[in-house]
């Protein structure tokens, strides 16, 4: 079967590049011909540019300026990823011929309007001529931290019944759908938690760090994560410690990784000794590589990708809501059974995959 995914793959964001190359992986695995279909938006593409003459903000301008470089190297590692690692195949979404069978929507916050420049975009919902007469599959889609409006939910209302099956990746959304659709949703993981580490351990080469490091990785910057990382590294012997992140300058005892591409970010979270993040796919991580780690909430809204991830595999504890740095040790986390856990969640999503596609071949 010839499979088209669209999903956010072309973010200059580690998450955003490897789920998408995780689903591609899968899908292969399991007998397709799988290609990542092109599409870059505006609210995505303009977004990516290093320069935005239009950012009024003189502080932010100039730190455009002293990153430049910086950027500059990152950008060219993501486009190697995007050119060595993803099967990108352009298509007319406009015009109704095409070879595909099934295009999958997902995974990522395709359907978070703040994202997707204030309203729903149509084409992660299918509404294009180049889905029409095809086999329309939803798998782990997000909304991030949008809230549905009446008229959000008639539109999903309309355009999800012409889908064949349909999953995301937090259970609020399951039920709302729910009740929305009054058909079934899955709740699935996340495409990066999809495939076997080997996927991942398969683009990474020697440490780029010869030294005992902690890595931080926050997409909102945090200062508590500074102040846990400093404590960890006390118990440690100074331990190193990696930000990964656009920050001007090195300072206050980390070293700041700018330039890093999606190779190098896996690089740094399978070499570290421990993880300090914000990021759900910091969070996933962690876990795929098996490093102890701290989670911390960013906002008065929890984000429930992670606690829901947290939750089904029982690490609850790495979730940081109140910080009380004196009381940070190095965790221990009982690698065994989160993967006697993760396995489960595992196989019920690849099932959820692997009754559709299972069809197709009866």
């Amino acid at each position: 079967m010839k499979i088209g995914i669209l999903t956010f793959h072309c973010a200059y964001n580690y998450g955003a590049v490897l789920q998408a190359f995780a689903l591609q992986e899968y899908l292969q695995y399991i007998g397709n011909d799988v290609h990542i279909i092109d599409y870059r938006p505006k609210y995505l593409w303009n977004a990516n540019k290093s320069f935005d003459w239009s950012v009024r903000a003189l502080k932010s301008f100039i730190k455009k300026i002293l990153i430049y470089q910086s950027n500059q190297r990152k950008e060219r590692r993501f486009h190697e990823f995007w050119d060595n690692h993803l099967n990108l195949e352009n298509i007319d979404l406009n015009i109704q011929s095409n070879s595909y069978d099934t295009f999958v929507f997902g995974s990522d916050q395709i359907w978070n309007a703040t994202i997707t420049g204030g309203k729903f975009d149509r084409i992660y919902f299918g509404d294009f001529e180049a889905a029409r007469n095809r086999k329309l599959i939803v798998y782990a889609v997000s909304i991030g931290g949008y809230s549905l409006s009446p008229v959000d939910k008639s539109l999903i209302r309309d355009r999800l019944n012409n889908f064949e099956a349909i999953s995301v990746r937090e259970k609020k959304l399951q039920i709302t759908l729910q009740e929305i659709l009054h058909k079934t949703v899955d709740c699935v993981l996340d495409p990066s938690l999809l495939v076997d580490t080997f996927a991942f351990d398969s683009l990474i080469s020697e440490p780029l760090i010869d030294k005992t490091y902690i890595c931080i990785y926050e997409v909102t910057p945090d200062s508590r994560t500074v102040q846990i990382a400093k404590k960890l590294s006390e118990g440690m012997n100074g331990a190193k410690i990696i930000r990964i992140g656009n920050y001007l300058k090195n300072g206050g005892g980390c070293e700041n990784i700018i330039d890093a591409g999606p190779i190098d970010f896996l690089n740094y979270i399978k070499y570290s000794a421990c993880v300090v993040t914000t990021s759900f796919h910091g969070t996933a991580f962690s876990i795929i590589f098996k490093k102890p780690f701290f989670t911390l909430k960013v906002s008065n809204s929890s984000d429930s990708r992670i606690t829901d991830l947290l939750g089904d595999l029982n690490l609850m504890n790495q979730y940081i809501l109140d910080v009380n740095v004196n009381s940070i040790t190095i965790p221990q986390i009982d690698y065994k059974n989160v993967e006697v856990l993760l396995d489960k969640r595992r196989n019920e999503s690849r099932l959820f995959l692997d009754k559709i596609f299972s069809k197709e071949k009866c």
